[in-house]
């Protein structure tokens, strides 16, 4: 039992090295606000993002077998798609400004389309062979957890990789760079 609820707890720390999610959170980072815990709180509020169209989402299917997000008519990786568009050119655009304002906001934000993109994907692969709903429940917010501090830890690395890569002002561009391009690919993929 142990090691069965071990396993969406290391899933959602796993789950926040897509490729989508790192360029996500690597092109929101801010220069101006890199202590650990300021990285680990913005990287936490994505992973909380991302939690709750899943819990919804789940809690629902769970005591209802019934998917909210079932009749959307798009895929939603699409708007992750744009998301990852604007967020790059947001930040090809602010580049050369001071960046006062905090983040966090955008991550939280950023992390629901996430979530929501995904949570179809967690809910129904790994509860197709589970009815206990005490289990799917413990599954749900497990999974959660470990995004939380996942994405916690994974921006300290990110920043401190961006840290090195920030006295060269011309590498400066090229997250926000991949991101656009990345983002471009996932709408090119999924319409």
């Amino acid at each position: 039992m142990i090691t069965a609820l071990a396993l969406p707890f290391l899933l959602g720390i796993t789950h926040c090295l897509e490729t989508d999610h790192i360029l996500a959170v690597a092109t929101l980072n801010n220069d101006q606000e890199n202590t650990t815990k300021s990285l680990i709180l913005k990287g936490a509020t994505w992973g909380v993002g991302h939690s709750i169209p899943v819990i919804i989402c789940g809690l629902t299917y769970v005591l209802f077998k019934f998917f909210l997000l079932a009749q959307v008519p798009i895929n939603l990786e699409v708007p992750v798609g744009c998301l990852l568009i604007g967020v790059g050119i947001y930040k090809l655009v602010s580049y050369k400004q001071e960046q006062n304002e905090s983040l966090k906001k955008h991550y939280l934000l950023i992390g629901i389309v996430h979530g929501l993109a995904g949570s179809a994907g967690i809910i129904l692969v790994h509860f197709a062979n589970e009815s206990n709903i005490f289990f799917q429940s413990a599954y749900l917010f497990l999974f959660c957890i470990g995004a939380i501090i996942g994405m916690g830890s994974v921006n300290v690395i990110i920043s401190k990789i961006s840290s090195v890569f920030n006295r060269i002002q011309l590498l400066q561009l090229i997250t926000p760079i991949i991101s656009i391009i990345y983002g471009g690919i996932m709408i090119y993929n999924y319409v």
